[in-house]
């Protein structure tokens, strides 16, 4: 999945983002609310990467499974799936000082532009 992320990302028209760290906390002491649709959730090209730094990595908790871990960043995909729009989150993360990177991947397909983008990710995640 790695090496297919890779490629994805080099095969569209693509953007690297790195995050400032004053957005950076701002990001992880914001809540999302329910108010924000999920129309909202697109991406600034058809394949981003989006770079993180030291307070997302801090933030960021990816599935115990992975153990000891730092998130990297995230590409982030917009596609199509049956005629309705689709995202895919693909984070990269070192699963260790002296490890390999490894992966972790959440997909969305917009159901309802107007529908709650929190409703959307919990629905995907199984309600948590």
């Amino acid at each position: 999945m790695f090496t297919t992320a890779a490629l994805m990302f080099w095969q569209r028209p693509n953007m690297v983002i790195e995050l400032t760290p004053a957005l950076e906390r701002l990001l992880t002491s914001s809540d999302l609310g329910e108010d924000i649709p999920a129309a909202q959730l697109r991406p600034g090209m058809a394949a981003c990467y989006i770079r993180f730094g030291e307070a997302m990595r801090q933030a960021v908790v990816l599935p115990v499974e992975t153990g000891v871990h730092r998130i990297q960043g995230a590409y982030v995909f917009a596609s199509t799936y049956n005629g309705k729009r689709a995202i895919s989150i693909v984070a990269i993360y070192a699963a260790g000082r002296d490890e390999p990177l490894g992966i972790s991947s959440l997909d969305f397909v917009i159901e309802d532009e107007q529908e709650s983008l929190l409703s959307v990710i919990r629905r995907q995640c199984g309600g948590r």
